[in-house]
This record gives structure tokens, C-alpha cells and sequence, in this order.
């Protein structure tokens, strides 16, 4: 029998979880959700975070991304940040590496990674797979942290083997890039909405690579 080597974590019920606003961000214990509501009548920029202090410097994240988009009348300026930071609350000046979405018109039409160092993620950085729609319904998310750098990478399958796109590599330090965060930027002249949830989620600790372990029984 083959089974995936332990994880640090695999689900979303930790006290480790921090959430700032409930109603645009939730924790759904009974189904293992991340809720997220990214709504443009509402100004503040909220954060649930996980403080990654006691994981290991060497770490993959992993979980998926199912969302819809929902609009009235288009607009910009409402986003969802969903990767690593620095911070655990917003800041115009965080260290970040993530996967950003912003919903515009009828689509979701600024979708991929986003990687800056003292910059505000809902405007500045380093972007990279930008598409106009979805090209799956649910993306497949993995983070890995070095002892030197961090890389996210896009799967369209939950065994992680087909690649939607590549991410930027976020050098770091090891007291840098230290919470995993889900973070929405609204702007009151925004009327469009995004909706999603986050699921599949799971942190090995301690490694850079996803081993296969035979048990002998």
C-alpha cells in the first residue's frame, strides 16, 4: 500500500487561523471551506491569516481555488490575494507571493501570480498568467518555500501533474515570507463580486518534494 507521506496540517480548523471580517471571510468547519467574498460595496481590505512561524523553513502548500464570478454592471478594483506575506494584515509595503484574481465585467479577467517586495499587492508587483476567464473550473494551488526562495505554481488536477502556469520565484528571508494569507481589496466604485472557496488543503512540512511512502502490510 502506498500512501502520501504525513502533513503538517490538512484542514482549516486550526486557533492558528486568524479572520478579521466574518462576513467576507469565514472559516466553514463543518465542510473544511475558506469562504471568500470579494464584494465592491465594501471599502476595507480584510486578511485571514495563518501564522507559519512553527512550520518549518522548508515547506509545500497545497489546496485549490472554486470559485464563480458574479457582476452587476463591471467596475474595477475588487480583488482576492491568496499566497504568502510578511504581514499578517494589509500594508502598502508587504513582501508577497501569491495568486491574485480580480473580477471585471462579465469575467475574472486579471488571474495569476503576483510577487513583490514593499509594495501594496493590490496595485503593484510582478505579474504573470494573465487570462481572460477561468480556463478550469477549479485551479489547484502549490506553494514551496526554500531555504532561499519560494515558488507558486497553477495545476488544473488534484494530483498536481498539468500545469496551468508557472509562478514568479520570491527570494526571502527566513523571518520574510511568514504567513499564509487570503486577503480581498475593495474599492466602493467597484460593483462586481467574487465569490469562492478555498479546499484540498494541506501543509508537509520540512520538505521541497511530495513522497510516495510504501507501507509494509
Amino acid at each position: 500500500t502506498w500512501t502520501m507521506e504525513p502533513t503538517f496540517q490538512d484542514d482549516f480548523t486550526s486557533d492558528n487561523w486568524v479572520t478579521e471580517e466574518s462576513s467576507v471571510l469565514n472559516i466553514d468547519t463543518t465542510n473544511n471551506y475558506l469562504n471568500f467574498i470579494a464584494n465592491g460595496s465594501i471599502t476595507a481590505k480584510d486578511v485571514i491569516s495563518k501564522d507559519l512561524t512553527s512550520v518549518d523553513t522548508e515547506f509545500i502548500a497545497r489546496f485549490s481555488v472554486d470559485f464563480t464570478t458574479v457582476t452587476n454592471s463591471g467596475g474595477t478594483g475588487t480583488k482576492v490575494f491568496i499566497g504568502l506575506s510578511n504581514q499578517a494584515a494589509y500594508s502598502t509595503s508587504m513582501n508577497y507571493l501569491g495568486f491574485k484574481i480580480r473580477a471585471q465585467a462579465s469575467t475574472a479577467d486579471d488571474m495569476g501570480t503576483r510577487a513583490a517586495e514593499n509594495a501594496d499587492w493590490s496595485s503593484g508587483g510582478t505579474d504573470q498568467l494573465h487570462t481572460t476567464a477561468p480556463s478550469v473550473a477549479k485551479y489547484y494551488v502549490q506553494i514551496k518555500r526554500t531555504t532561499s526562495d519560494a515558488t507558486l505554481t497553477l495545476y488544473s488536477d488534484s494530483d498536481y501533474s498539468t500545469i496551468v502556469g508557472s509562478a514568479l520565484t520570491f527570494s526571502y528571508t527566513v523571518s520574510g515570507l511568514r504567513y499564509f494569507i487570503v486577503s480581498t481589496s475593495q474599492n466602493t466604485s467597484a460593483s462586481s463580486k467574487i465569490i469562492g472557496k478555498l479546499a484540498d488543503f494541506k501543509f508537509y512540512n520540512g520538505v521541497t518534494t511530495i513522497n510516495w511512502v510504501k507501507n509494509l502490510y
